[in-house]
């Protein structure tokens, strides 16, 4: 089984809902000119939230996990999804350690280690 990744990092869970990217339309109005009009903007789709989770032996490990996870801010990644999808050039505009636990009796995993941080990612699909 290949674990979801982030950028070439595996996870062991993640929890992730996609908006589709697309053109959007902004209205715009011109001066002396009654109405409005439309004009097609980028090819992207909304920024949307990622929860992952990843089990590391150490503490230390946990903080490493988190410098890697942050350097990925403002980059484009690739995602793999739990279902072996990939989603390519996905820019990455946050990443927050929303929790860390420690387990005494950890079985399996990624690592198979005692800690547990989760994280939560801002992400938006790009083209």
């Amino acid at each position: 089984m290949a674990w979801p990744q982030v950028g070439g990092r595996d996870v062991l869970t993640m929890n992730i809902s996609r908006q589709q990217q697309g053109l959007h339309s902004i209205e715009i109005t011109r001066p002396g000119t009654n109405g409005i009009a439309l004009q097609k903007v980028g090819n992207r789709a909304k920024p949307t939230q990622m929860i992952t989770s990843v089990d590391c032996d150490t503490t230390a490990a946990c903080e490493t996990e988190l410098t890697a996870y942050t350097a990925m801010r403002n980059t484009l990644v690739t995602i793999r999804e739990p279902n072996g999808t990939s989603i390519s050039n996905v820019r990455i505009a946050d990443v927050v350690k929303v929790d860390e636990r420690i387990h005494v009796n950890a079985v399996g995993g990624v690592t198979d280690g005692n800690y547990v941080i989760t994280c939560q990612w801002l992400i938006q699909e790009t083209q």
